[in-house]
């Protein structure tokens, strides 16, 4: 009996040996980056997704500069493959030196949270709780000998719907510079099909309190003036509905006077949008309920991929026509963000418009149908 407390405790002592390791080598890289009052580096960028077969590469740099009295107590700049925007007190601002004139964008967490500093921040929230992470063999990455750690983020063991979403880091064992992370997420659609999405990132190049970084490189320059953007809405209902010309992923082509006579539900999405996602099971549903009506679904998509659009259209079990242009069908009907969707009365006339999925999708649709069918 007393042997085994005796194992018992030995193999406890064991386990909280590690953990006190793990969480130590961990705290110093958050430290270290800390303590400077700025930093730079460079990043390579791979995303791989099952929306896509082909990879998308990204060269990014990035510049922080401490700045306690504001959010997120830094400014930063961001050059992702020659696209500027910066941070400072007047918010996220994205630097056109074309016509040189700046805009303000809306996605100052989204940017943030997606830098180094952003997951070392997310780190810095969960390193002391030993469910989050897993120690796993030291692994060679991009010529240094590094520490890897998983952090388990959600856990598909956790979870009745198989989600997961772990980063792999990757520690420089010799500068405690983190070397890569590798972000890797799977999801279930609306329509319950599996979606994976693997992101990596390779970072070089950190260098720590140089000289010239300091307040003004964030600012805008003085010369550039403040983008005059239009909002785009949607086309008002009772006009004409524009006819374009779409091809499906055959070499057909379809333009929309073609189905004239028929309510036609178009809907404009793209590869990779979660809310397009959501919608494509009501879509199925909708085509379904009204197969023996005078009703037409049509799905517009801006790729030009036909190996990607098919692989999309079979993942996901779009029963409905999938065309798609290069943009014109969005220009003609003023398309401010995806997925939007439109109803085209049998006259060829706009009877309804709907930017974004709602929860009750399929009974708004349906409903707007049905009156345009009496």
């Amino acid at each position: 009996m007393n042997f085994n407390k005796l194992i018992i405790c030995f193999l406890l002592c064991f386990y909280y040996q590690n953990l006190n390791a793990q969480i130590s080598i961990l705290q110093k890289v958050i430290t270290k980056v800390e303590r400077y009052e700025n930093f730079s580096y460079k990043e390579h960028v791979l995303i791989k997704s099952s929306f896509n077969p082909k990879p998308i590469e990204n060269d990014e740099k990035y510049v922080f500069l401490k700045m306690p009295n504001v959010k997120y107590n830094y400014f930063f700049k961001q050059d992702v493959n020659g696209s500027v925007s910066t941070y400072n007190e007047a918010g996220l601002v994205e630097l056109d030196y074309k016509d040189s004139s700046y805009s303000f964008i809306d996605t100052n967490r989204y940017s943030f949270d997606n830098t180094l500093l952003g997951y070392l921040n997310q780190l810095k929230e969960i390193v002391n709780n030993p469910k989050c992470f897993e120690q796993k063999k030291d692994t060679l990455i991009n010529g240094f000998f590094c520490y890897h750690f998983i952090e388990k983020d959600v856990d598909s063991t956790s979870n009745e719907r198989g989600d997961y979403l772990f980063k792999h880091w990757f520690i420089n064992k010799s500068s405690n510079n983190v070397t890569s992370i590798i972000y890797m997420w799977r999801m279930r659609d609306a329509g319950k099909n599996l979606i994976t999405n693997c992101m990596q990132s390779i970072y070089t190049d950190l260098k720590f309190d140089q000289l010239g970084i300091n307040k003004s490189i964030f600012n805008i320059p003085s010369n550039f003036k403040l983008k005059n953007i239009e909002k785009r809405s949607l086309l008002p209902t009772g006009v004409i509905a524009p006819d374009f010309v779409m091809h499906s992923t055959e070499g057909d082509s379809l333009t929309l006077a073609q189905l004239k006579g028929k309510v036609v539900i178009i809907d404009f999405s793209f590869i990779g949008c979660l809310p397009c996602l959501q919608a494509i099971k009501p879509m199925n549903n909708i085509l379904k309920k009204y197969k023996n009506s005078p009703v037409e679904i049509i799905s517009v998509y801006p790729q030009r991929d036909l190996s990607s659009i098919k692989n999309y259209i079979k993942e996901h079990d779009i029963q409905y026509s999938i065309y798609f242009d290069k943009y014109n069908g969005s220009k003609l009907y003023d398309i401010p963000g995806y997925p939007s969707f439109y109803i085209i009365n049998k006259d060829g006339v706009i009877a309804y418009s709907l930017e974004g999925f709602v929860d009750d999708f399929e009974e708004k649709i349906s409903k707007i149908i049905d009156k345009q069918l009496l």
